[in-house]
């Protein structure tokens, strides 16, 4: 249901958009008639809002002497819209689209707060870049009425959170006190937000949105009684909760904590399940504490008690710090229950880890060299995920003009994919620094695009945007939905060609199967890759096939297999191999194999003779950073016996120092193989006949210098 909309709005647009699917591009009856107009605006009604009257049959009401706000709907808004009541300019904000109006899904709303006018009829005027597309009478009558019910509305204000002024939402809720249902709490939970500038990537203080807080726990303290915990609730998709049963003349406290769960009874094993919080880690205690808001105490009546909160932006008009920035935490959390409610289309009965989010208004860009204690002052670096140490989670920055990501919708949605991919798929991702144009392993490469892809799909946003700076007026803004660019890095080492390849899946043929994809690279040896997640995607959507071909191919992404093994006939990619690149020949083949064979006698011997050489390349664009391509190799083979096995790594000359170099393997069923007693380039693993395992080895970049060539990778039979 849409509240907004009162009957007469609605039937003005009803009427409005009859009149424009009828005239094929017709002049807008409300339009001036001699005044040309080439904006793609169109307004099909107005409402006036007050929580006191009602617009009637005589057309829009405001109150004289007070400002007023207008909501002005129609198709093709922007905040841009230059709005005047009686020739006085007004403010807009909240551009709001209405998705389920009957079929009319274009139908669009922007919020309009004007200033005080006396009492008569005044004109609502809507031009667009100087042209006139709109106006409307509006009546004005005394402010008597509302004078009337001033001392009530004041006697309900200890009900709120302050410091803030009422949204619009509150003050309705205020209004209809009267009619609460006796014995009950109940109330909406909103909170406010800057816009954001998807040119320039900055946050707009100066157009405010409100926002609904959406499925965040909320609790009913008893504030007789220690704030002892009288009942549980959580807020539904509209912001609104509900206690029930609650003794009257009882002080009791609101509490609403940046949370969202989801539980199974005990015996039940169906449905989803996670719990996800927003935490402060510069906080006291082992256990960081839950951000959280609260109302007063207040007394609970017998007709019932409405008590509504709103999180405070805590930002002036300008952007700068004015108070608390209660609605960061909130802002948080509806990325993740977007994304929760998002992935449970796909799955009914997902289950997740629990995890927390760490934000904190002194999480700033000073690297904490991963030290935990400096994290937890506030010295992260930048926002990432983090799914070791004591504090696994989500870290997201705050600090006011240096970069604060809270209202970065694209960062958020970015690093929860991190935990995503983590929690419900695989990653092999060495992370490290990177950035767009650069030559990176083919898991990171996926690991980022994914990310980014992801992000936009859960918060149904093209735009990835990253506000920072001084009164978070810069950043960048990048459109996902765009390919890679001329010149730029384009291939499976590149993140951009990730991230545009599953956006678009994911769009055109909707989550669920992009969803599917996901959790299907669970299972395996493969390496998380483009070429993996492509595979998987035809196998499962074999209607796509031809479709996911051609776009793979637009973007250097020369074949689907699930290993990346390119055809015979292919040649080299010029981009990773030629002597500009600094690059060689053997970088796009993504697994080398070992073909170990059954030896006879008893003694330690090697298992595979003919054990190809390889090399590290740190020569590409991005390769210094240790997390480039070429450098990590991977190796595919076989078991031909039970039993341990030993792996070697040698190099020219020698072996690997101790402590330089991180060897992964993984199972056919996707298990991570343990390995045992690694000293000086030797280490020992148990493995079973006939199955495949992958074996990833990453040195440290201290130990290569250009492209080392002459490394190799054996494996050896155990002296029984």
């Amino acid at each position: 249901m849409i509240t907004r909309f009162s009957k007469l709005a609605l039937w003005s647009a009803a009427i409005a958009l009859g009149a424009l699917l009828s005239s094929c591009g017709g002049s807008n009856s409300n339009r001036s008639p001699d005044t040309p107009s080439t904006s793609s605006a169109q307004i099909l009604g107005i409402d006036t809002v007050s929580e006191l009257i009602e617009d009637d049959a005589d057309g829009p009401t405001v109150t004289s002497g007070q400002p007023s706000t207008i909501d002005i709907q129609g198709v093709d808004l922007r905040l841009g819209l230059q709005v005047t009541l009686g020739g006085s300019v007004c403010r807009t904000r909240d551009l709001v689209k209405y998705d389920n109006l009957n079929d009319d899904s274009a139908i669009e709303q922007i919020s309009a707060d004007c200033p005080a006018q006396s009492v008569g009829s005044v004109n609502l005027t809507v031009t667009d870049a100087g042209q006139q597309i709109y106006q409307a009478p509006v009546q004005v009558i005394s402010g008597s009425v509302e004078a009337a019910h001033a001392a009530h509305l004041e006697s309900l204000r200890p009900q709120y959170s302050s410091p803030h002024s009422f949204t619009l939402a509150q003050r309705k809720t205020l209004a209809a006190v009267a009619s609460a249902t006796p014995g009950t709490v109940a109330g909406t939970i909103t909170a406010d937000a800057p816009t954001i500038d998807t040119t320039t990537g900055g946050l707009k203080y100066d157009a405010l949105r409100n926002f609904k807080v959406r499925g965040a726990v909320v609790q009913l303290l008893d504030a007789d009684n220690g704030n002892a915990l009288l009942q549980t609730s959580a807020t539904d998709a509209s912001g609104n909760y509900s206690f029930s049963n609650v003794p009257v003349d009882n002080n009791v406290i609101v509490r609403v904590s940046a949370q969202t769960a989801m539980t199974r009874p005990s015996g039940v094993s169906t449905g989803p399940k996670y719990n996800f919080m927003v935490r402060d880690n510069t906080g006291s205690g082992a256990v960081k504490p839950l951000h959280t808001l609260s109302s007063p105490a207040t007394l609970t009546l017998a007709e019932g008690n409405v008590m509504s909160l709103n999180a405070a932006l805590g930002f002036d008009s300008g952007g700068k710090v004015s108070g608390p920035r209660q609605s960061a935490p909130f802002s948080i959390l509806d990325v993740i229950y977007s994304a929760v409610v998002k992935i449970q289309t796909a799955n009914s009965n997902i289950v997740l880890p629990d995890f927390n989010v760490y934000w904190s208004p002194n999480n700033t860009t000073t690297s904490s060299k991963n030290d935990i204690n400096l994290k937890m002052e506030g010295a992260i670096n930048t926002s990432h995920f983090s799914e070791n140490g004591n504090y696994p989670g989500l870290f997201i920055l705050g600090r006011a003009d240096v970069d604060t990501d809270e209202f970065d919708q694209g960062v958020i949605g970015h690093e929860f994919g991190h935990y995503l991919q983590y929690a419900a798929s695989y990653s092999d991702n060495p992370g490290g620094s990177h950035s767009s144009d650069q030559f990176k392993d083919a898991s990171l490469a996926y690991g980022e695009g994914f990310g980014d892809a992801i992000g936009g799909l859960l918060s149904g946003s093209k735009f990835y945007t990253d506000s920072s700076g001084v009164l978070q007026s810069g950043g960048f803004s990048e459109d996902i939905s765009l390919p890679v660019a001329a010149r730029k890095a384009n291939g499976f080492y590149a993140e951009n060609t990730v991230r545009y390849l599953l956006y678009t899946l994911g769009t055109q043929y909707g989550f669920t199967p992009f969803w599917n994809t996901l959790t299907a690279m669970a299972a395996g040896y493969e390496s998380a890759t483009v070429f993996n997640f492509l595979n998987r995607y035809m196998i499962r959507n074999p209607s796509s096939a031809s479709v996911v071909k051609a776009l793979a191919t637009a973007q250097n992404i020369r074949t689907t297999d699930i290993l990346g093994a390119l055809p015979a006939t292919a040649v080299a990619d010029p981009a990773i191999n030629s002597t500009a690149s600094g690059g060689a020949p053997d970088l796009e083949v993504l697994y080398l194999a070992l073909n170990p064979v059954v030896a006879s006698g008893s003694d330690t011997v090697n298992v595979t003779p003919d054990a190809p050489t390889f090399c590290f390349n740190n020569k590409l664009r991005g390769a210094y950073n240790g997390n480039g391509l070429g450098m990590t190799r991977r190796f595919l083979f076989t078991a031909s016996e039970s039993g341990w096995l030993g792996l070697k790594l040698s190099r020219p000359g020698g072996s690997f120092a101790d402590g330089t170099v991180t060897i992964t393997i993984r199972d056919s069923k996707g298990a991570t193989i343990s390995l045992y007693g690694w000293d000086s380039g030797l280490g020992q693993m148990k493995v079973v006949a006939g199955t495949t395992y992958s074996v990833g080895v990453q040195p440290d970049l201290k130990t290569i210098t250009g492209n080392q060539i002459g490394n190799k990778l054996s494996l050896w039979r155990i002296e029984s």
